[in-house]
């Protein structure tokens, strides 16, 4: 990918950068109706196109930061067109579509979520978790360690570690427990959105004395690209072209 550019220009600031083309893949369209017993869960569309056949119109996917579903379909009678967002676990190499009797459908199988065990400790980590910044740092200074972003902390008397059950279920940190506390004598259950960039594998969990707390090691800020301002040659970048599937 070619890189950022900046112009300043007779006081005035340009900045432009890239920008990645959207990848089309191709469905292909089946003339007879798709089986009903293909493996769950799938996503589903049907759109009414009567009058317009399988060699009619056109039917793409568009992947970048969205998946799209696109069909197109005209003749005599009338013309139909659609765009449509699919769910972000939708695997589109493996969608199907068929066009029968004026009906075209779609189908495309959807990932399973993501789900990772977090055990709960009975004892508190001590140890510093060091995270690398990309923050120039003074000349012969060392690394300092960067304390763990705590996440969710609760009182739970009465509870232990054994008493609990922690997970990360895509983005999302669950902890629960069927055993109620003492002061509340209902059953817990907390969920917090994981921060951008914080992996799964890096949840921390305890249950000490009462005291429910769960972190994660701060998540690396993204790497900076220095880009050179040019007081002469106006900023500009080229646009990557789509990739289109056969």
């Amino acid at each position: 990918m070619a890189a950022a550019s900046a112009s300043l220009v007779n006081g005035v600031l340009s900045v432009k950068v890239p920008r990645k083309g959207s990848e089309i893949l191709s469905v292909t369209i089946e003339k007879e109706s798709l089986p009903e017993d293909l493996p769950e869960p799938r996503g589903h569309v049907s759109i009414p196109m009567p009058g317009i056949g399988a060699n009619d119109g056109e039917r793409h996917l568009t992947q970048d930061n969205n998946l799209l579903l696109t069909v197109k379909g005209s003749n005599v009678y009338g013309s139909v067109h659609e765009v449509l967002k699919l769910p972000e676990r939708a695997v589109p190499s493996e969608a199907r579509a068929s066009m029968v009797n004026g009906m075209f459908s779609f189908t495309i199988p959807i990932a399973a979520e993501q789900v990772t065990p977090v055990p709960v400790l009975g004892t508190v980590e001590s140890e510093p978790m060091d995270v690398e910044t990309n923050v120039a740092a003074p000349e012969g200074a060392s690394k300092v360690p960067i304390s763990p972003l705590l996440l969710l902390e609760t009182a739970v008397p009465g509870l232990s570690a054994s008493d609990m059950h922690a997970e990360v279920r895509g983005r999302t940190l669950t902890v629960d427990s069927n055993k109620p506390a003492a002061h509340t004598r209902r059953a817990l259950r907390r969920s917090v959105l994981l921060p951008p960039h914080a992996r799964a594998e890096e949840v921390r969990a305890s249950c000490v004395n009462g005291l429910l707390k769960v972190s994660v090691s701060r998540p690396t800020p993204p790497a900076r690209t220095p880009v050179v301002v040019s007081d002469t040659a106006p900023a500009a970048a080229m646009d990557e072209q789509p990739a289109v599937a056969q």
